[in-house]
């Protein structure tokens, strides 16, 4: 019951948490308004088109094994972790310190079964912000490819890096962004959704 509560939780979360520009006067990397940000939910993050959501992003594709990455420990950490430094975003996550408050209660081996039913969960997901050990949405400069037009010359600029999941994605270009159209809607469209989760 509280791992659910905490799935339910974390894309509202992640989406709250989304990096500003240079300062929070410019605005959010996300096109997203504060609306959407806060109804976001899973299938936010289970689509190959992030139209609305990117004007540009740098991405990469990671392996099949890419939502259980070592990194991603810091989204769902271990029981016992303790961040370094001063830490941005994940402090302020409701589903993170729910989770936090679980991991100190699960005994032994039970650690194990919670982070495998969170996993199979995890990796129903398309797309995640990057994550550091310090904050949810990396904006360091990034070697990533860039994805989208607004991302042309902006090679090695600040901007929140993307993770997509290797299991459903083999090419970024695979992965639409930029800003939705003027209405009109294109029926051929058929991106790739997760269902399930």
């Amino acid at each position: 019951m509280i791992l659910s509560k905490i799935w339910r939780q974390f894309p509202h979360d992640v989406m709250a948490q989304a990096a500003n520009k240079q300062s929070a006067a410019d605005g959010s990397y996300l096109l997203l308004d504060v609306a959407e940000r806060s109804n976001a939910s899973h299938v936010n993050f289970q689509k190959q088109d992030l139209t609305g959501v990117f004007e540009a992003v740098p991405g990469a594709v990671g392996g099949a094994d890419y939502m259980d990455r070592e990194d991603n420990g810091v989204v769902f950490p271990k029981e016992g972790y303790v961040a370094k430094g001063r830490v941005q975003n994940f402090p302020k996550c409701l589903y993170y310190n729910m989770w936090a408050s679980l991991m100190t209660r699960v005994r032994g081996g039970q650690e194990g079964i919670v982070r495998n039913e969170l996993g199979k969960k995890f990796g129903g997901l398309m797309w995640l912000p990057y994550p550091e050990t310090d904050r949810m949405w990396s904006t360091r400069r990034s070697t990533a490819r860039w994805i989208g037009k607004g991302g042309e010359g902006r090679e090695g600029g600040r901007a929140p890096s993307i993770g997509i999941n290797g299991k459903y994605c083999r090419d970024l270009g695979q992965i639409k962004v930029g800003e939705v159209d003027d209405g009109v809607e294109d029926d051929s469209d058929e991106s790739l959704m997760i269902v399930g989760n």
